[in-house]
């Protein structure tokens, strides 16, 4: 396989959501630094900083965030299974955090003054941006490197919050508010990659109100139950067939010569 097919495997696969995990395998420190080292020097606009950063590969950790942090919101009916995305042995914890100011756009303002609100929405798509830069450019070294990974932006649905974050994570930083996690690691080759044996969900507690308006428990922990009609849960698959062919993705595509 040439160098451009390498590329055009990788981006594939960072597609593919991964579903399950194997737990007994561990990358390597090498691995770990150098995805940190991509992850911290990606770029971003006037190459300011406007997120924070949380690497973890401590299995305790991991353990605690996979069991009750990543559960999906309920939709159609009363019931939220896990983002098993999120069960990788490499998690990436992005964070909103105060900005940087190298570009002095907002130095000498007082204390009465404010921005704008157009320069904190600027701001905020710039963040989502730069997260999005960074995200991309380890999913893809990483699926390079050998690894799965997966996306989740569902961490509060539980009765949780930034602060429960910031406590498990050892953060001082009061404006560190987690946004998306990216999860790498190895596969369970007993599986293909839409395939979960983690079959646990979570019920709303009945006096959880306005569950029709609402897509997290915000008021009472859920109630743990489990799928007991399948053996194995599935998950699309949704940019690839069940062989794993990719689908085409649709994307309006013009180029200028």
């Amino acid at each position: 396989m040439d160098e451009l097919e390498k590329q055009k495997h990788a981006v594939l696969t960072v597609r593919k959501c991964q579903r399950n995990w194997d737990s007994n395998k561990t990358i390597p420190q090498e691995h770990v630094d150098h995805l940190v080292y991509l992850a911290t020097n990606s770029p971003s606009k006037q190459d300011e900083i406007r997120f924070g950063l949380c690497v973890i590969t401590n299995p305790d950790t991991r353990k605690i965030l996979y069991d009750d942090y990543c559960w999906g919101y309920h939709r159609d009916g009363n019931d939220a299974g896990r983002n098993n995305q999120m069960g990788g042995q490499l998690l990436f914890v992005y964070a909103k955090i105060k900005e940087s100011d190298f570009g002095r756009d907002t130095i000498g303002i007082t204390v009465s003054e404010s921005t704008s609100k157009e320069f904190d929405e600027r701001t905020n798509i710039n963040r989502e941006r730069d997260i999005g830069l960074s995200m991309g450019i380890v999913s893809f070294a990483a699926a390079q490197l050998g690894y799965k990974t997966g996306f989740n932006t569902n961490l509060f649905y539980n009765k949780h919050s930034p602060k429960d974050w910031r406590r498990i994570l050892d953060i001082d930083d009061p404006t560190w508010h987690p946004q998306v996690v990216l999860s790498i690691g190895y596969p369970d080759e007993t599986l293909a990659w839409y395939q979960s044996r983690d079959l646990e969900y979570l019920e709303a507690d009945p006096r959880e109100p306005d569950l029709e308006n609402e897509v997290t428990l915000e008021h009472y922990k859920g109630i743990r139950k489990k799928w007991t009609d399948m053996t194995i849960k599935t998950f699309g698959p949704v940019s690839h067939d069940t062989k794993g062919n990719p689908k085409p993705k649709g994307i309006p595509l013009k180029i200028i010569k």
